[in-house]
C-alpha cells in the first residue's frame, strides 16, 4: 500500500493528478490508517525509505506522535 502512496504522491508533484483527485486519495489513505489496527505502526516502520514530501504528507494525516516512541 506505502508504495501505491508514493506513485500517487510523485505523479501528484508532477503535475498528473489534480486536486481535486489527490484530495480523494488523501482520504482514503486516512480511512485505511483509520480502520487499520498495523497500518500505523507499518508506517512507522517503513518511512524511512520514503521522501520526505510523503513522509510529512502521511505523518500530517496519522498525527506527528504517532511514531514517536515513548
Amino acid at each position: 500500500m506505502f508504495l501505491f502512496f508514493e506513485n500517487v504522491h510523485y505523479q501528484y508533484r508532477q503535475g498528473l493528478y489534480d486536486e481535486s483527485e489527490y484530495q480523494a486519495h488523501r482520504k482514503a489513505w486516512r480511512l485505511f490508517f483509520e480502520n487499520s489496527k498495523t497500518a500505523a505502526k507499518n508506517w512507522c516502520d517503513y518511512r524511512g525509505i520514503v521522501s520526505p514530501k510523503l513522509k510529512a504528507e502521511i505523518d500530517s494525516l496519522i498525527g506527528e506522535s504517532a511514531c514517536v516512541q515513548e
